[in-house]
């Protein structure tokens, strides 16, 4: 009740201000009244139709500026496609701010993982760098290139929706079995796994969901593209990619002979590499490696072969862990390569 009393009392001074501000100005009480009963106008533009009450209004914008925007507001509604344009423009933003979080929080995760492993292992390295697990960063590295993706309405393209959906799987494996690795990590899985669903969504359906396409019919396509693309080699940087690809279906074998048993998350960070191996095979099938999101990818492909390397060789079977060797180095020359002639074309 007395919120109720103080707001009447507000509103009163407000108005009884602003009338003593016209009076003050020359404005009768037959002038206020024929401005206030103009039947062609609203009852506010009724009030300020007059110049002299323009005028008031401009230096006296404390008693008038609010309650106008308002009317303004409500007496030019948007039409459906602008309503529409700015729905679309807000499902871009928070798809964007969601990939920038995850792509900080994984990357903010390994680097405090490295830092204890770095503490752990008397202060080596080599042992820590070896040690980390690569998920996290492979996920990083997905999260920062569907931002671009996101920008740029590309996320119908088949390669930024496998990359949606194994940051989606990430995030959700994260989820599940991730406990014990912190706040840090469960925030950034649940934030991966609904908003790269969320992605991978508007990737099918569009921005204004208005494309009628099912997500099962859509992934079933998408495995039968993979199939395919597997299946042909129009050219050498093809074998490449293609030998990646098997190797990385291979290292889980290599390990449980070895003896080494992999976590689930282990599994899905190897899944995400085969991912990230096909989906370069797929564009250099096409002739499309210098693009900005093929570079980006050789160069993770690159870091996180390196280090399987370095691990696989240590404490695994050296054989293959320079087999992974030769991939890093493959990737880097074919994303070293590619970035030089993007920048020629570019010059």
């Amino acid at each position: 009740m007395k919120t109720i009393l103080l707001l009447s009392l507000l509103t009163l001074a407000r108005t009884s201000a602003f009338q003593l501000a016209l009076f003050a100005r020359g404005v009768s009480v037959s002038q206020w009244h024929q401005a206030t009963t103009d039947t062609t106008l609203t009852p506010r533009r009724r009030l300020f139709a007059s110049p002299t009450i323009s005028k008031i209004r401009q230096e006296w914008p404390l008693f008038t500026s609010g309650s106008d925007e308002a009317e303004d507001k409500e007496s030019s509604p948007l039409s459906d496609d602008d309503a529409m344009q700015t729905k679309v423009t807000g499902r871009k933003k928070r798809v964007a701010i969601g990939n920038r979080i995850v792509s900080v929080g994984y990357l903010a995760w390994t680097l405090t993982s490295l830092v204890a492993f770095f503490k752990t292992s008397n202060n080596d390295i080599v042992t820590a760098l070896v040690s980390i697990d690569p998920g996290p960063l492979l996920a990083a590295g997905f999260a920062y290139i569907l931002i671009g993706a996101c920008q740029n309405d590309r996320l119908s393209s088949d390669t930024y929706k496998r990359l949606n959906l194994m940051l989606a799987t990430f995030g959700f494996v994260g989820l599940l079995v991730g406990q014990n690795r912190g706040e840090l990590w469960i925030i950034t899985s649940v934030i991966a796994m609904v908003n790269s669903i969320k992605g991978y969504g508007y990737g099918i359906k569009g921005w204004k969901l208005t494309e009628s396409v099912s997500p099962i019919v859509d992934m079933m396509e998408g495995c039968k593209a993979n199939v395919k693309c597997l299946l042909r080699v129009p050219n050498e940087r093809s074998v490449g990619y293609l030998l990646a690809t098997l190797f990385v279906g291979s290292v889980p074998l290599c390990m449980l002979k070895s003896g080494i048993k992999l976590s689930v998350v282990s599994y899905t960070t190897l899944a995400m590499l085969a991912a990230t191996t096909l989906t370069l095979k797929d564009a250099a099938d096409r002739g499309r490696l210098e693009g900005t999101t093929f570079i980006e990818l050789n160069a993770m492909t690159a870091t996180v072969f390196a280090q399987l390397s370095a691990f696989l060789y240590s404490r695994v079977c050296q054989p293959f862990g320079v087999a992974a060797g030769a991939i890093s180095l493959f990737s880097a020359l074919v994303g070293v390569s590619s970035f030089n002639k993007k920048n020629q074309k570019a010059a």
